[in-house]
């Protein structure tokens, strides 16, 4: 049938590529915006989220790690925090900061790739790359 298919003035036809999904990949903690500032982090790879398709979550949160269950509903999400391990992580970890943003997300969005967790009440935005 691509014999026959002839195409003409596509230069500007949009693409429409589809978004991410919270399943595709293991996502590492790049930054938190909230109004009064912005962290980034240092090693993305010391925090990240791997969102399974069963609604569980494995968590590494810098020298920690944890599991979690998560719903969603379009674009909102209940992240619940289940078991971790209690290791004493470095004086300069943002360990603490990681845990307790995730525990108040409410909802989460895709753009060029990244995946945005947001804080209610306009608090703060995490955002992640997928993890390499």
């Amino acid at each position: 049938s691509n014999s026959f298919l002839q195409t003409r003035n596509t230069k500007d036809v949009p693409v429409i590529v589809e978004p991410p999904a919270l399943t595709d990949n293991p996502w590492q903690w790049l930054a938190l915006t909230t109004p009064a500032e912005t962290t980034t982090v240092s090693d993305p790879s010391l925090y990240t989220i791997h969102f399974m398709a069963d609604g569980s979550a494995a968590i590494k949160v810098d020298c920690n790690n944890a599991t979690a269950s998560y719903t969603t509903d379009k674009n909102a999400i209940n992240i619940n925090m289940g078991a971790t391990t209690l290791v004493a992580c470095p004086g300069d970890s943002l360990d603490a900061l990681y845990f307790s943003s995730l525990t108040s997300i409410t909802t989460y969005s895709f753009d060029a790739g990244n995946l945005f967790l947001e804080l209610p009440a306009n608090g703060g935005t995490m955002k992640f790359a997928p993890k390499s």
